[in-house]
């Protein structure tokens, strides 16, 4: 393939706008605002000074006042757009440390309004909002769609799909208003940088208004230095032929070569480890694919993976651990697993899964089609929750390992924050309609969860990092307590040999019971190495 990218300029979509960023809707739910509504907003926001950045208090405004969205769906829209957006860690550390200070909702409505976004490329984000696709065929279903089993060269060829139809009414939204359509500005260009990636014959990567503005490209798009601007006809049809499925996706992973670095216990069934370090030079082009691991523990520790995504597809009664700092993780039609991630910068997202379990700190969480699962989670933002799901339990975060601070600093994510600055449990639902089936679990199924696995020096991080809110910790001091009493009891009472051999045959018979039941029977088998 690097044969073929030699010979001319290479466009892909950033996969994770189009996955994480479209929001999905049943019908009857879509946002309700229109592509005039959206030109309209452009000519307002230009109009009133609200460029090239758009503060939340005027999208607020115009979105309730004009665009038919209620606050909390305007909000959403914006949220989700910083989430993947090139916001640097410096910037959200710093939005997360005053966001944390906040100690009433009213005072994070008031902190909201002072976030500020870029304007155009606001603007193409909302306008995928609005794209629907057909994939096959004879298919009701539109892509995207919550529902759809992400088959990895099914989900890329619909996202070019996507573009390609729909590009040009993203362009005409960046045009200036009063112009005859046929040029747009270097400016207006940029807004695509959002959605497109891409590198020049020589494999430099360049963002595609870069691309479109280079010598090489330059006249294929009709750039003029001169007055700054293309053709809009020459950057369609240049786009649409240089588009492609990305060099760096999930797809083009699984004709690399596996991940040798990654630990893998007891290899007794199939499955894939593959890893792009050895192509993607910056950690925020490379991925972590996990396909079809069944019957294995995967262990994945800091080094190459940190700041990269992670891709965890079709496993089964498998143990996942990946302990360091992550971009994006995505976790689709997995049943019976559980699943320890590092803190991730930005968005986890769980698709089709059934009866998995779940303990990551991350910026925002998104839940669909996914049932008899429990989460356990330091969740930022409220968690996203579809109408697609059913039997779904949310708990506050239950596990640490050595370098858990560091890595959470990383990904710009804050350790000891106030119990309120974790919103797991006031998940936003989407088409409420459909009645998601969501609960609380309960303090009395809580469970701390121990990494079997001791990656790294450490930074001293020997507890939970967080605050367990009030009901939980009672539960768990009870618990301790009671282990205590025990204890003492035990030692109090004056048993015979005889009896105390009774006593440890029970206690030993009640803990292989344990063991069984619980599941730790099984990831113990699994952590002896297949020699």
């Amino acid at each position: 393939w690097r044969e073929v990218f030699m010979k001319m300029a290479v466009i892909w979509p950033r996969s994770e706008v189009l996955h994480f960023g479209i929001l999905h809707y049943d019908s009857g739910h879509e946002p309700q605002y229109s592509w005039n509504h959206l030109k309209k907003f452009v000519s307002r926001c230009k109009s009133t000074g609200s460029h090239p950045w758009l503060k939340y208090s005027t999208w607020q405004s115009l979105a309730i006042g004009k665009m038919r969205l209620s606050e909390d769906q305007a909000w959403l829209l914006f949220e989700t757009f910083d989430l993947v957006s090139n916001v640097s860690i410096k910037d959200r550390t710093a939005n997360a440390e005053m966001m944390s200070k906040c100690r009433s909702e009213e005072d994070r409505i008031a902190l909201r309004k002072r976030f500020m976004v870029d304007l155009m490329q606001f603007v193409v984000f909302l306008g995928l909002q609005l794209c629907r696709h057909t994939p096959l065929k004879g298919t009701e279903d539109k892509w995207p769609s919550p529902k759809d089993g992400r088959k990895l060269k099914r989900e890329e060829a619909n996202q070019i799909s996507l573009l390609k139809n729909e590009l040009p009414r993203l362009l005409e939204l960046l045009v200036e208003p009063g112009s005859s359509g046929e040029d747009i500005s270097l400016e207006a260009l940029q807004a695509l940088d959002c959605i497109l990636l891409g590198w020049d014959s020589g494999m430099l990567i360049r963002t595609v208004s870069q691309l479109a503005s280079s010598h090489t490209e330059g006249k294929m798009t009709g750039y003029s230095k001169l007055t700054r601007t293309f053709k809009m006809d020459k950057v369609l049809n240049w786009t649409s032929q240089c588009l492609s499925s990305s060099p760096f996706g999930s797809s083009a992973l699984l004709s690399g070569e596996r991940d040798r670095k990654c630990l893998v216990y007891r290899s007794i069934g199939r499955g894939k480890v593959m890893f792009n370090a050895s192509i993607a030079l910056e950690s925020s082009y490379r991925t972590l694919l996990l396909y079809r691991i069944t019957s294995q523990t995967i262990a994945k520790g800091p080094g190459l993976v940190n700041g990269c995504a992670v891709d965890i597809q079709h496993c089964h009664n498998a143990y996942i651990y990946i302990l360091a700092p992550l971009r994006y993780v995505n976790i689709e039609k997995c049943s019976n697993c559980q699943i320890v991630l590092g803190p991730v910068e930005r968005v986890v997202a769980v698709n089709g899964c059934d009866n998995v379990t779940l303990s990551t700190i991350c910026r925002r969480l998104q839940i669909s089609s996914s049932h008899s699962s429990t989460v356990y989670t330091h969740c930022m933002t409220r968690p996203l929750l579809y109408s697609s799901c059913s039997q779904v339990a949310m708990a506050p975060y239950n596990t640490h390992y050595a370098q858990l601070g560091t890595h959470a600093t990383e990904a710009g994510l804050l350790v000891g924050t106030p119990v309120d600055a974790n919103r797991w449990d006031t998940p936003f639902v989407i088409n409420s309609a459909g009645g998601t089936d969501w609960r609380k679990l309960a303090p009395q199924e809580f469970r701390c969860l121990r990494v079997p696995f001791e990656i790294g020096s450490g930074d001293g991080t020997q507890k939970l990092p967080y605050t367990l809110p009030e009901e939980y910790r009672k539960e768990m001091d009870m618990r301790e307590q009671c282990l205590t009493e025990w204890s003492r009891a035990i030692q109090q009472e004056s048993l015979t040999k005889e009896q105390r051999a009774t006593l440890n045959r029970i206690v030993q018979t009640k803990f292989m019971e344990w063991l069984e039941s619980s599941g730790v029977k099984k990831e113990l088998a699994g952590l002896q190495s297949s020699s």
